[in-house]
């Protein structure tokens, strides 16, 4: 099995970033409980958007927000704890 690459987290956003709507998934851990999360998601989703908007910027907080396919709605990636991700077939271990 092939180790995947390792990119800085820079590069790791800019790779989220870089995905225009397409699904990608993504290991973190949690800022509330410490648990390792595997999220499959995209970014870019605007069904159940009201226009109100966010009270605050989530990339301020060091989060990126993300819909959630297996739980059906949006959640926050912890981008700090961001350890792996895999982007178009392309698996990328975080420093």
């Amino acid at each position: 099995m092939k180790r995947p690459a390792k990119v800085t987290l820079q590069r790791a956003i800019k790779l989220l970033r870089a995905t225009n709507g397409t699904v990608f998934r993504a290991t973190f851990v949690k800022r509330t409980d410490g648990t390792v999360r595997n999220l499959v998601g995209r970014l870019d989703v605007t069904k159940g958007i009201t226009g109100k908007g966010m009270a605050y910027d989530p990339f301020d907080k060091g989060l990126m927000t993300v819909y959630d396919f297996q739980n059906k709605g949006f959640r926050m990636v912890n981008l700090e704890a961001l350890t792996e991700i895999c982007v178009k077939g392309h698996t990328y271990a975080v420093k």
